[in-house]
């Protein structure tokens, strides 16, 4: 995502940071944009938080002071922030661009995390060692 946009993967875009990439990306796909622009920030957010208040995330990613905002919530038919990540939650769910799951009765949102290749690693080698220990279990009762 942030490298389609010149950004470094492992940071979050900040609102000073939005003007340069729409201008140098053109100001007829500034919607397109910044819906990558939230959906990055959205996947940093989640590698931070397992669960948040749906209405904390606007605040957070600071949505009421990203330049043209109003764009944005046209687009989506939407009269203000919090509206708009819902829906943008909903559909970046659905289309799997960000793992999680969101309880709108509660307002909640609830990230999934991704398993660290490190213990991937440990799994499988204890599974190694169990099956090990199950085939010498097997030749012993053979026996």
């Amino acid at each position: 995502m942030a490298h389609q946009l010149g950004i470094p993967s492992g940071k979050v875009i900040l609102n000073e940071q939005v003007e340069l990439i729409i201008r140098n990306d053109g100001q007829d796909q500034i919607t397109d944009i910044l819906d990558l622009i939230i959906l990055h920030n959205l996947s940093k957010l989640s590698t931070t938080f397992t669960c948040i208040e749906m209405s904390k995330i606007p605040l957070i990613l600071e949505l009421n002071s990203l330049p043209h905002i109003n764009e944005l919530l046209l687009k989506y038919q939407v009269d203000d922030v919090e509206k708009f990540m819902e829906k943008f939650l909903i559909k970046a769910i659905i289309n799997k661009k960000i793992k999680g799951s969101i309880d709108q009765i509660a307002g909640i949102v609830s990230f999934e995390q991704e398993k660290v290749e490190a213990k991937i690693d440990w799994e499988l080698k204890v599974s190694d060692v169990l099956n090990e220990l199950d085939n010498i279990r097997a030749h012993l009762e053979a026996k």
